[in-house]
């Protein structure tokens, strides 16, 4: 689709609006250590069934058909819960995964955790809570909410919870909307494991608070996330954690407030401990953000876990539309908020054919500001041409928006 804005007299500004180019794998594992269940396969529609099949001996698929609510769901070794269809949801129910391994949770929607009781466990009433020694888990493609707007910070607690050294959990196009608590890593600074390794990528965290995630020590990798608005903060790095960032879009993100333990509160930063955390930051991209926003040659660690190496990931251009399309339930329509916009796109120097381009001015078009300046990876201009035509100047743009 083509715009045309006229600059003046003898300018005129055409605008290629663009769709992503990146292709887009959205099903294959990526992650510290992949989970394997095995078995065969049951399929489920009551709370019993579905607490009765998680408790199981063995390995076992179990699909979840329609609405199940009031579930505690203890899961036994070896499991892959998957939803049938877009209709699968789990309402005021919680997974509770201790001292369990090689657990998949794909396709289901999840609003509001289990109210009752948890025995035996620091579960606090999260919808997903992992504990113990705990590995390889794999949460994807799952639509994870509470209650953000009209209720208190504590009403809830976790939608993704980690305690107490569980190790190789991916969370993975996921659509998580909606929450003071997001996900936190290590529940206080005692419960901070060496022997986290977290993969947090390609997912959508759409009016949260804080804690996308919030990690106590050990490692994560967090890359191609789309984080839209976040009042206060989103990536929390703490005592000694180290986090490789890549390719995360933050719009709206960060309230700016300068925080006595760490930097102000913002996309990237240690916050609210006296122990930091490291981040290395590649390529992020930060439009409306306020806070701490590391650029490249601002990172605090040079730690890469080695499963990126040649790793191909979404351009940061791409990832708003391709995050939209592909996390969470897949042909199920997401309601996104938006922060106010004060969108801006920095032109970057292109070298044309016959010449060098660049803006000297500042224009405003369809709400957005075009900069001369830095090139910037989102809404950057991927090709200017400059033509006379009629006795005007013809500007053209191609802008991946």
């Amino acid at each position: 689709m083509n715009r045309f804005v006229t600059l003046g007299a003898a300018v005129v500004l055409q605008i290629g609006v663009m769709k992503p180019q990146a292709e887009v794998d959205h099903t294959t594992f990526v992650g510290y250590a992949k989970p394997s269940s095995g078995g065969g396969s049951v399929t489920v529609s009551s709370a019993g069934e579905l607490i009765s099949a998680a408790q199981s001996s063995g390995g076992r698929t179990i699909k979840i058909n329609g609405s199940i609510s009031n579930a505690l769901i203890v899961c036994s070794s070896n499991k892959h819960f998957i939803g049938v269809g877009t209709g699968a949801k789990l309402t005021q129910s919680s997974f509770l995964i201790k001292d369990a391994s090689d657990i998949i949770i794909q396709n289901i929607t999840m609003n509001y955790p289990y109210p009752g009781e948890v025995k035996g466990s620091d579960h606090d009433n999260d919808v997903i809570h992992i504990e113990g020694s705990s590995s390889r888990i794999w949460i994807d493609h799952c639509e994870l909410y509470n209650n953000y707007d009209d209720v208190k910070k504590d009403d809830y607690d976790g939608l993704i919870d980690l305690k107490k050294g569980c190790r190789q959990v991916t969370i993975s196009w996921n659509y998580i909307h909606d929450a003071w608590k997001t996900s936190l890593i290590g529940y206080s600074d005692k419960d901070n494991s060496s022997d986290w390794q977290i993969s947090m990528h390609h997912n959508l965290f759409n009016n949260v608070h804080s804690r996308v995630p919030s990690i106590r020590g050990g490692v994560a990798s967090v890359f191609n996330n789309y984080y839209l608005l976040i009042p206060e903060t989103a990536i929390n790095s703490r005592q000694g954690a180290k986090v490789y960032c890549e390719k995360n879009y933050f719009d709206g993100v960060g309230s700016g407030k300068e925080e006595d333990l760490g930097y102000d509160e913002g996309p990237i930063g240690t916050y609210y401990s006296d122990n930091i955390g490291f981040w290395n930051s590649v390529d992020n991209y930060y439009v409306n953000c306020k806070g701490n926003q590391p650029t490249n040659s601002e990172s605090t660690t040079d730690y890469k876990p080695s499963f990126m190496d040649g790793k191909t990931v979404i351009p940061v251009a791409d990832v708003p539309e391709a995050i939209k399309e592909f996390a969470g339930i897949i042909g199920k329509t997401k309601k996104l908020k938006y922060p106010e916009p004060t969108r801006t796109i920095r032109t970057p120097q292109i070298v044309t054919k016959n010449r060098r381009a660049t803006s000297s001015a500042t224009y405003t078009i369809l709400g957005m500001k075009i900069l001369s300046g830095r090139a910037s990876p989102a809404n950057a201009v991927h090709g200017v041409s400059i033509t006379k035509e009629n006795g005007k100047s013809i500007v053209r743009l191609n802008v991946a928006h």
